[in-house]
């Protein structure tokens, strides 16, 4: 164990060091998360890391991709431990995603079974050991070392708290109330910036899922800037859904 702290010579004539590089510097926003108080009972277990564009996928390998076309401009993560006992642990994860809305895209996208919804927040729930929520232009989850009840009450009391001091305008989201509320399958439309429904023309598509006499029903909603953008993008949706192999029923018709 001590060994490995005791450079060899041949390093130090070299001039080498093995500190790690200082983080990159952080974003006015994500400054702020100094100036939210830790819950009583617990304490930072580490330094916060930091996390650009560039390096996000060390922190969230596999999912990076979706943060990215979403806005993503910065991460702050960090962990909490209990003051009597640090088995008991929570992970902050702070997403400066630029816009409310392109915080909201990957709240909806990341949407969990079971969800029980927060009472401070219009959009954030609780799932099994961990919160989620955005707020602003941030897009915040809490995961905990267990779904134990004081754990979930001290992530809430930090998220709420998170919520209070930040504030910043609710996401512009007109076309939520075009859906239905009856038969929904999951609380919240997802929102798609880019690629929507698989097809590149597709932009902005908010979709959201009904059960509806015992079958899967897929409901989506794009806002265009203009009727003829509207028509633009309903062509092409149309074409793509032929190109891959999709044939038009008899009574149906593709309108503008």
């Amino acid at each position: 164990y001590q060994e490995q702290f005791r450079l060899h010579p041949a390093v130090m004539s070299a001039g080498l060091s093995l500190r790690r590089e200082a983080p990159p510097p952080r974003s006015v926003r994500l400054a702020k998360l100094d100036q939210i108080a830790v819950p009583n009972g617990w304490l930072p277990a580490s330094p916060a890391e930091f996390f650009n564009p560039e390096t996000l996928y060390e922190k969230i390998d596999g999912k990076a991709d979706l943060y990215l076309a979403s806005g993503f401009q910065g991460l702050e993560s960090r962990r909490f431990q209990g003051t009597e006992d640090a088995g008991r642990w929570f992970e902050l994860f702070l997403y400066d995603m630029k816009s409310p809305r392109n915080a909201y895209a990957v709240f909806s996208a990341q949407q969990r079974a079971g969800a029980v919804p927060l009472d401070f927040t219009e959009y954030g729930y609780r799932a099994d050991n961990a919160l989620f929520f955005c707020q602003g232009p941030y897009y915040v989850e809490l995961v905990g070392s267990s779904d134990e009840a004081a754990l979930l009450e001290a992530m809430r009391t930090w998220a709420r708290e998170f919520a209070l001091e930040t504030e910043t305008p609710a996401p512009e989201l007109a076309e939520l109330s075009a859906f239905p509320l009856e038969n929904k399958a999951t609380p919240w439309p997802r929102l798609q910036v880019q690629n929507g429904l698989g097809c590149e023309a597709m932009r902005n598509i908010f979709l959201a899922e009904y059960r509806v006499e015992g079958r899967d029903v897929t409901v989506f909603v794009t806002r265009q800037d203009s009727e003829a953008e509207a028509v633009k993008a309903l062509a092409a949706y149309d074409s793509f859904l032929k190109e891959e192999g999709a044939v038009e029923e008899p009574g149906f018709a593709v309108l503008p």
